[in-house]
């Protein structure tokens, strides 16, 4: 009887292991798309602030640059309500 019991545990337990192994790979996977998805949104909050610089910049010497102004209404629009094209998810504040 218990040499059928550890027979059956042999086979078993290897099982096991690769479905924990593998339901592991998935959560990795997904925890890595979750975490790309904050990096992209904190790229994005780096850019603004230097392309805000660069604006105030040009416009305290006069200079004034519609272009960038459009590109960080767009930019900003994109972190605030989600972007397709930039690949930015809408994230919900927690409060």
């Amino acid at each position: 009887m218990k040499k059928i019991l550890s027979n059956h545990l042999v086979g078993i337990i290897p099982l096991l292991l690769c479905i924990a192994i593998i339901t592991i790979g998935f959560l990795s996977m997904d925890s890595n798309a979750k975490l790309q998805g904050n990096a992209r949104i904190i790229n994005y909050t780096g850019i603004i602030r230097g392309a805000t610089q660069r604006l105030i910049k040009q416009e305290l010497n006069h200079e004034p640059n519609d272009a960038l102004i459009n590109e960080l209404d767009r930019t900003l629009h994109g972190l605030l309500y989600g972007d397709e094209d930039a690949h930015i998810s809408r994230l919900d504040q927690m409060e």
